[in-house]
Protein backbone atom coordinates (compact mmCIF):
# COMPACT_ATOMS: atom_id res chain seq x y z
CA UNK A 1 0.00 0.00 0.00
CA UNK A 2 1.38 3.42 -0.94
CA UNK A 3 2.05 6.03 1.74
CA UNK A 4 -0.69 8.26 0.33
CA UNK A 5 -3.26 5.47 0.38
CA UNK A 6 -2.22 4.44 3.89
CA UNK A 7 -2.76 8.03 5.04
CA UNK A 8 -6.20 8.13 3.41
CA UNK A 9 -7.23 4.86 5.07
CA UNK A 10 -5.98 6.03 8.46
CA UNK A 11 -7.81 9.36 8.14
CA UNK A 12 -11.05 7.67 7.19
CA UNK A 13 -10.79 5.26 10.13
CA UNK A 14 -10.56 8.28 12.42
CA UNK A 15 -13.81 9.59 10.93
CA UNK A 16 -15.80 6.39 11.51
CA UNK A 17 -17.41 7.48 14.82
CA UNK A 18 -18.57 10.77 13.27
CA UNK A 19 -19.89 9.08 10.15
CA UNK A 20 -21.62 6.36 12.17
CA UNK A 21 -23.33 8.98 14.34
CA UNK A 22 -24.52 10.88 11.27
CA UNK A 23 -25.90 7.71 9.68
CA UNK A 24 -27.69 6.58 12.84
CA UNK A 25 -29.27 9.98 13.44
CA UNK A 26 -30.41 10.15 9.82
CA UNK A 27 -32.02 6.70 9.97
CA UNK A 28 -33.72 7.52 13.27
CA UNK A 29 -34.94 10.94 12.16
CA UNK A 30 -36.31 9.88 8.78
CA UNK A 31 -38.05 6.89 10.35
CA UNK A 32 -39.72 9.15 12.88
CA UNK A 33 -40.67 11.77 10.29
CA UNK A 34 -41.97 9.28 7.74
CA UNK A 35 -40.99 11.45 4.76
CA UNK A 36 -38.24 11.05 2.16
CA UNK A 37 -34.99 12.44 3.54
CA UNK A 38 -31.62 13.50 2.16
CA UNK A 39 -28.34 14.22 3.95
CA UNK A 40 -25.04 15.26 2.42
CA UNK A 41 -22.18 13.57 4.29
CA UNK A 42 -19.05 14.63 2.45
CA UNK A 43 -17.90 16.41 -0.70
CA UNK A 44 -14.71 15.81 -2.67
CA UNK A 45 -13.47 19.11 -4.15
CA UNK A 46 -16.44 21.23 -3.02
CA UNK A 47 -17.47 24.30 -5.02
CA UNK A 48 -15.47 27.27 -3.81
CA UNK A 49 -17.91 30.02 -4.69
CA UNK A 50 -21.62 30.77 -4.64
CA UNK A 51 -21.34 31.63 -8.34
CA UNK A 52 -20.25 28.06 -9.09
CA UNK A 53 -23.19 26.66 -7.13
CA UNK A 54 -25.63 28.93 -8.96
CA UNK A 55 -24.14 27.90 -12.32
CA UNK A 56 -24.63 24.16 -11.75
CA UNK A 57 -26.78 22.77 -14.57
CA UNK A 58 -26.56 18.98 -14.28
CA UNK A 59 -26.44 16.73 -11.22
CA UNK A 60 -25.45 13.20 -12.21
CA UNK A 61 -26.71 10.77 -9.58
CA UNK A 62 -25.30 7.29 -9.11
CA UNK A 63 -27.70 5.64 -6.71
CA UNK A 64 -26.55 2.18 -5.67
CA UNK A 65 -26.19 -0.21 -2.77
CA UNK A 66 -22.39 0.27 -3.05
CA UNK A 67 -21.84 -3.16 -1.57
CA UNK A 68 -19.08 -2.44 -2.52
CA UNK A 69 -18.46 0.18 -5.24
CA UNK A 70 -16.74 -1.34 -8.26
CA UNK A 71 -15.14 -0.55 -11.60
CA UNK A 72 -18.63 -0.93 -13.11
CA UNK A 73 -19.75 2.03 -10.98
CA UNK A 74 -16.63 3.92 -12.08
CA UNK A 75 -17.44 3.21 -15.72
CA UNK A 76 -20.95 4.64 -15.37
CA UNK A 77 -19.56 7.82 -13.82
CA UNK A 78 -16.77 8.30 -16.35
CA UNK A 79 -19.14 7.73 -19.25
CA UNK A 80 -21.59 10.34 -17.99
CA UNK A 81 -19.08 12.98 -16.91
CA UNK A 82 -17.03 12.82 -20.09
CA UNK A 83 -19.49 11.83 -22.78
CA UNK A 84 -23.13 12.62 -22.00
CA UNK A 85 -24.11 14.62 -25.10
CA UNK A 86 -27.34 16.26 -24.01
CA UNK A 87 -26.11 18.05 -20.89
CA UNK A 88 -24.13 21.28 -21.05
CA UNK A 89 -22.86 23.73 -18.43
CA UNK A 90 -21.36 22.96 -15.04
CA UNK A 91 -21.80 19.41 -13.73
CA UNK A 92 -21.59 17.68 -10.38
CA UNK A 93 -21.73 14.03 -9.31
CA UNK A 94 -23.76 12.67 -6.40
CA UNK A 95 -23.08 9.19 -5.01
CA UNK A 96 -26.30 8.33 -3.23
CA UNK A 97 -26.94 5.47 -0.83
CA UNK A 98 -30.49 4.60 0.21
CA UNK A 99 -31.05 3.34 3.73
CA UNK A 100 -34.20 1.58 2.44
CA UNK A 101 -34.56 -0.87 -0.42
CA UNK A 102 -37.75 -1.43 -2.38
CA UNK A 103 -37.26 -5.19 -2.66
CA UNK A 104 -35.26 -6.36 0.36
CA UNK A 105 -34.37 -5.30 3.87
CA UNK A 106 -31.04 -3.55 4.39
CA UNK A 107 -28.59 -4.45 7.16
CA UNK A 108 -27.86 -1.22 9.04
CA UNK A 109 -24.65 -2.74 10.41
CA UNK A 110 -23.12 -2.55 6.92
CA UNK A 111 -24.00 1.10 6.29
CA UNK A 112 -20.82 2.54 7.79
CA UNK A 113 -18.58 0.47 5.52
CA UNK A 114 -20.65 1.19 2.45
CA UNK A 115 -20.31 4.91 3.14
CA UNK A 116 -16.58 4.54 3.84
CA UNK A 117 -15.95 2.76 0.55
CA UNK A 118 -18.09 5.37 -1.23
CA UNK A 119 -15.82 8.13 0.10
CA UNK A 120 -12.67 6.30 -0.99
CA UNK A 121 -14.27 5.53 -4.34
CA UNK A 122 -15.11 9.23 -4.80
CA UNK A 123 -11.49 10.18 -4.04
CA UNK A 124 -10.20 7.55 -6.48
CA UNK A 125 -12.60 8.73 -9.17
CA UNK A 126 -11.69 12.38 -8.67
CA UNK A 127 -7.96 11.75 -9.10
CA UNK A 128 -8.56 9.70 -12.25
CA UNK A 129 -10.44 12.50 -14.04
CA UNK A 130 -8.34 14.87 -16.17
CA UNK A 131 -9.21 18.58 -16.45
CA UNK A 132 -11.81 19.96 -16.71
CA UNK A 133 -13.74 16.98 -15.27
CA UNK A 134 -11.08 16.62 -12.56
CA UNK A 135 -12.41 19.77 -10.91
CA UNK A 136 -15.96 18.44 -10.59
CA UNK A 137 -17.35 18.21 -7.06
CA UNK A 138 -18.36 14.69 -5.98
CA UNK A 139 -20.88 14.36 -3.15
CA UNK A 140 -21.50 11.36 -0.90
CA UNK A 141 -24.99 11.40 0.60
CA UNK A 142 -27.83 9.40 2.14
CA UNK A 143 -31.48 9.16 1.20
CA UNK A 144 -34.25 7.34 3.03
CA UNK A 145 -36.36 6.58 -0.04
CA UNK A 146 -36.07 3.50 -2.28
CA UNK A 147 -37.96 5.19 -5.14
CA UNK A 148 -36.37 7.50 -7.70
CA UNK A 149 -39.28 9.94 -7.77
CA UNK A 150 -39.11 10.35 -3.99
CA UNK A 151 -35.32 10.64 -4.02
CA UNK A 152 -35.48 13.54 -6.41
CA UNK A 153 -38.23 15.18 -4.35
CA UNK A 154 -36.12 14.81 -1.20
CA UNK A 155 -33.14 16.50 -2.85
CA UNK A 156 -35.26 19.27 -4.34
CA UNK A 157 -37.26 19.83 -1.15
CA UNK A 158 -34.10 19.88 0.95
CA UNK A 159 -35.21 17.42 3.63
CA UNK A 160 -31.73 17.77 5.07
CA UNK A 161 -29.99 19.00 8.18
CA UNK A 162 -27.44 20.91 6.09
CA UNK A 163 -27.27 24.61 6.91
CA UNK A 164 -27.29 25.57 3.25
CA UNK A 165 -28.71 24.30 -0.01
CA UNK A 166 -25.98 22.31 -1.84
CA UNK A 167 -27.84 22.68 -5.16
CA UNK A 168 -29.41 26.18 -5.18
CA UNK A 169 -29.61 26.34 -8.99
CA UNK A 170 -32.05 23.39 -9.05
CA UNK A 171 -30.07 21.42 -11.65
CA UNK A 172 -31.39 18.70 -13.95
CA UNK A 173 -31.07 15.25 -12.32
CA UNK A 174 -29.62 12.48 -14.48
CA UNK A 175 -29.79 9.11 -12.75
CA UNK A 176 -27.11 6.64 -13.85
CA UNK A 177 -28.54 3.11 -13.76
CA UNK A 178 -28.05 -0.37 -15.12
CA UNK A 179 -30.69 -1.84 -17.41
CA UNK A 180 -32.00 -4.22 -14.74
CA UNK A 181 -32.56 -1.28 -12.39
CA UNK A 182 -34.27 0.71 -15.13
CA UNK A 183 -36.82 -2.07 -15.68
CA UNK A 184 -37.88 -1.59 -12.05
CA UNK A 185 -38.38 2.13 -12.65
CA UNK A 186 -40.96 1.13 -15.28
CA UNK A 187 -42.66 -1.52 -13.14
CA UNK A 188 -46.19 -0.41 -12.12
CA UNK A 189 -46.09 -2.52 -8.94
CA UNK A 190 -43.95 0.13 -7.24
CA UNK A 191 -46.56 2.87 -7.75
CA UNK A 192 -49.74 1.23 -6.46
CA UNK A 193 -50.95 4.45 -4.81
CA UNK A 194 -51.16 6.21 -8.20
CA UNK A 195 -53.82 5.77 -10.85
CA UNK A 196 -52.71 4.96 -13.44
CA UNK A 197 -49.54 3.77 -11.68
CA UNK A 198 -46.86 5.18 -14.00
CA UNK A 199 -48.35 8.66 -13.69
CA UNK A 200 -46.12 8.71 -10.58
CA UNK A 201 -43.25 9.55 -12.95
CA UNK A 202 -44.90 12.70 -14.29
CA UNK A 203 -43.30 15.01 -11.75
CA UNK A 204 -39.85 13.54 -12.44
CA UNK A 205 -39.90 13.72 -16.22
CA UNK A 206 -42.02 16.86 -16.25
CA UNK A 207 -39.26 18.69 -14.40
CA UNK A 208 -36.81 17.73 -17.15
CA UNK A 209 -35.00 15.00 -15.24
CA UNK A 210 -33.49 12.08 -17.15
CA UNK A 211 -32.06 8.56 -16.94
CA UNK A 212 -28.82 7.30 -18.47
CA UNK A 213 -28.96 3.52 -18.80
CA UNK A 214 -26.07 1.05 -19.13
CA UNK A 215 -27.06 -2.05 -21.08
CA UNK A 216 -26.46 -5.31 -19.23
CA UNK A 217 -24.40 -7.90 -21.14
CA UNK A 218 -24.99 -11.62 -20.79
CA UNK A 219 -22.56 -13.12 -18.28
CA UNK A 220 -21.95 -16.87 -18.22
CA UNK A 221 -20.91 -16.59 -14.56
CA UNK A 222 -24.25 -14.96 -13.72
CA UNK A 223 -27.21 -16.90 -15.19
CA UNK A 224 -29.66 -14.22 -14.01
CA UNK A 225 -28.22 -11.79 -16.56
CA UNK A 226 -29.81 -13.76 -19.40
CA UNK A 227 -33.31 -12.73 -18.33
CA UNK A 228 -32.76 -9.25 -19.81
CA UNK A 229 -32.06 -10.56 -23.32
CA UNK A 230 -29.20 -9.42 -25.52
CA UNK A 231 -27.86 -5.89 -25.47
CA UNK A 232 -29.64 -5.33 -28.78
CA UNK A 233 -32.91 -6.50 -27.19
CA UNK A 234 -32.40 -4.01 -24.36
CA UNK A 235 -31.57 -1.18 -26.78
CA UNK A 236 -34.74 -1.85 -28.79
CA UNK A 237 -36.79 -1.88 -25.59
CA UNK A 238 -35.47 1.55 -24.56
CA UNK A 239 -35.83 3.03 -28.03
CA UNK A 240 -39.38 1.62 -28.23
CA UNK A 241 -40.55 3.57 -25.19
CA UNK A 242 -41.60 6.39 -27.51
CA UNK A 243 -44.29 4.15 -29.04
CA UNK A 244 -45.11 1.71 -26.23
CA UNK A 245 -48.91 1.37 -26.14
CA UNK A 246 -48.95 -1.11 -23.25
CA UNK A 247 -47.03 1.21 -20.94
CA UNK A 248 -49.18 4.08 -22.19
CA UNK A 249 -52.25 2.38 -20.78
CA UNK A 250 -50.51 2.32 -17.39
CA UNK A 251 -49.74 6.03 -17.34
CA UNK A 252 -46.52 6.24 -19.36
CA UNK A 253 -46.19 9.37 -21.52
CA UNK A 254 -44.46 8.51 -24.79
CA UNK A 255 -42.55 11.81 -24.78
CA UNK A 256 -40.67 10.60 -21.70
CA UNK A 257 -38.84 8.13 -23.91
CA UNK A 258 -36.84 11.08 -25.24
CA UNK A 259 -35.39 11.58 -21.77
CA UNK A 260 -33.70 8.17 -21.67
CA UNK A 261 -30.07 8.02 -22.81
CA UNK A 262 -28.07 4.84 -23.40
CA UNK A 263 -24.67 4.84 -21.70
CA UNK A 264 -21.69 4.18 -23.92
CA UNK A 265 -23.16 5.56 -27.12
CA UNK A 266 -20.52 7.54 -28.95
CA UNK A 267 -17.16 8.16 -27.31
CA UNK A 268 -18.26 6.77 -23.97
CA UNK A 269 -18.26 3.16 -25.16
CA UNK A 270 -14.74 2.47 -23.91
CA UNK A 271 -15.71 3.36 -20.35
CA UNK A 272 -18.78 1.12 -20.34
CA UNK A 273 -16.79 -1.77 -21.80
CA UNK A 274 -14.28 -1.37 -18.97
CA UNK A 275 -17.06 -2.08 -16.47
CA UNK A 276 -18.55 -5.13 -18.16
CA UNK A 277 -18.33 -8.40 -16.29
CA UNK A 278 -17.75 -6.59 -13.00
CA UNK A 279 -20.24 -7.05 -10.18
CA UNK A 280 -20.36 -6.39 -6.45
CA UNK A 281 -21.29 -10.04 -5.92
CA UNK A 282 -18.02 -11.14 -7.54
CA UNK A 283 -16.10 -8.74 -5.28
CA UNK A 284 -17.78 -9.96 -2.10
CA UNK A 285 -17.12 -13.59 -3.01
CA UNK A 286 -13.48 -12.89 -3.88
CA UNK A 287 -12.93 -10.94 -0.65
CA UNK A 288 -14.60 -13.62 1.43
CA UNK A 289 -12.19 -16.18 0.00
CA UNK A 290 -9.14 -13.92 0.29
CA UNK A 291 -8.55 -13.52 -3.44
CA UNK A 292 -7.14 -10.02 -3.07
CA UNK A 293 -5.60 -9.77 -6.55
CA UNK A 294 -9.08 -10.29 -7.98
CA UNK A 295 -10.58 -7.69 -5.63
CA UNK A 296 -7.98 -5.17 -6.84
CA UNK A 297 -8.94 -5.93 -10.44
CA UNK A 298 -12.63 -5.24 -9.75
CA UNK A 299 -12.43 -2.22 -7.43
CA UNK A 300 -10.75 1.14 -7.36
CA UNK A 301 -7.57 1.33 -5.27
CA UNK A 302 -9.06 2.91 -2.16
CA UNK A 303 -12.15 0.70 -2.01
CA UNK A 304 -10.05 -2.46 -2.46
CA UNK A 305 -7.67 -1.42 0.32
CA UNK A 306 -10.52 -0.69 2.75
CA UNK A 307 -12.22 -4.03 2.07
CA UNK A 308 -8.98 -5.88 2.84
CA UNK A 309 -7.83 -3.78 5.81
CA UNK A 310 -11.21 -3.85 7.56
CA UNK A 311 -12.17 -7.44 6.75
CA UNK A 312 -15.52 -6.19 5.48
CA UNK A 313 -16.57 -9.41 3.75
CA UNK A 314 -14.55 -11.85 5.82
CA UNK A 315 -16.14 -15.29 6.07
CA UNK A 316 -13.81 -16.42 8.85
CA UNK A 317 -15.61 -14.47 11.52
CA UNK A 318 -12.57 -12.26 12.10
CA UNK A 319 -13.49 -8.64 12.76
CA UNK A 320 -10.86 -5.92 12.65
CA UNK A 321 -10.87 -2.71 14.59
CA UNK A 322 -13.63 -0.43 13.34
CA UNK A 323 -15.50 -3.21 11.61
CA UNK A 324 -19.10 -3.20 12.86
Amino acid sequence: MSADLSTRISHLRSLLPTLESAIQSFVSETSRRGKPGFRLLQTIKPSQSEEEKQSLRTLYILDSSFNPPSLAHRALCLDALRNSPSQTGLKRLLLLFSTHNADKSADAKTFIHRVATMILFAEDLSTSLPPPEGQISIDVALTSSPYYTDKTRAIESLHTDESEDPYPSKPTHVHLVGYDTFTRVLDPKYYSSFSPPLSALRGYFGAGHRFRVALRPADQADPSSSEWGTEEDQRKRIEGLAVDEELGSKGWDKTWGQKIEIAGDGNGDKWVKAGKGVSSTRIRNAAGEGRWDEVKELCTEGAAAWIKEMGVYSTSGEKREGNL
